[in-house]
């Protein structure tokens, strides 16, 4: 059955002020860390309110073909990783974080993962980055703010204490994954397609740490679909002085 096919969409559809997006029944995956829910997701949103994206849909194909040929190289990564930073500006920082809660959550904790900008990471939290630190900079569409992520990428190489890969920005050295597909497109919708990247680091990563990738969490201190939160009824926040 469709996956929308449940109370929430049946409540809202035809509903007045309402706007009910139904997901292709793929998008129920059954993996811990949901990758084809979010990626659907994620595209569905963006072409809902931009729809002028579309045009754009065909570069998307190519660039996922082309980083699932990647697999093994992108798996060569997890080797050694103890600690992974994911640096993204504007929309790539929403990816960053999505990169960085990925690994954490196959690795069950296991390796630490952290997300900042370019900008951002360059002062304190700079700190942890360490010998088994892999540092992965999402490179920007925008040609401005390429620079700075061309010189986070500078400054970490020439302090030769971390590996740091540039995904997505120009070919600055045998490092790099320049993703020639995404020429053209804007941040937002590269990311639909950068975020594999961060999908296939963290299935090797869980692998390489031992942990078993669809079920990171065996006694169920973390569950795929969260449980235990309480909806609270926001008018009786509000009534408080």
């Amino acid at each position: 059955p469709p996956v929308l096919a449940g109370a929430l969409a049946r409540e809202h559809r035809g509903k007045e002020g309402s706007f009910v997006l139904e997901m292709p029944s793929e998008t129920n995956d059954t993996g811990f860390a949901m990758t084809s829910s979010f990626s659907t997701m994620l595209l569905a949103v963006l072409l809902a309110f931009r729809p002028e994206l579309v045009a754009g849909t065909g570069a998307l194909v190519a660039a996922a073909r082309t980083i699932a040929g990647l697999e093994a190289r992108i798996a060569s990564l997890a080797e050694g990783t103890e600690r992974v930073v994911y640096l993204g500006s504007g929309a790539l920082q929403g990816l960053a974080r999505e990169s960085a809660l990925k690994l954490l959550e196959l690795t069950a904790g296991g390796v630490v993962s952290f997300f900042d900008t370019p900008l951002g990471f360059r002062h304190g939290p700079k700190a942890v980055a360490g010998a088994h630190t892999l540092v992965v900079v999402y490179g920007s569409a925008d040609p401005y703010t390429a620079r700075y992520d061309a010189d986070i990428l500078r400054e970490l190489r020439a302090d030769g204490a971390v590996r740091v890969v540039s995904v997505g920005g120009e070919a600055d050295d045998e490092r790099s994954f320049p993703l020639d597909d995404l020429a053209g497109l804007d941040d937002a919708l590269r990311s639909v397609a950068l975020v594999g990247f961060a999908q296939l680091l963290a299935l090797a990563t869980s692998v390489a740490h031992g942990c078993t990738p669809d079920n990171p969490f065996p006694g169920g201190t973390v569950n795929r679909v969260v449980q235990g939160v309480t909806i609270h009824d926001h008018r009786e926040g509000a009534a408080r002085p």
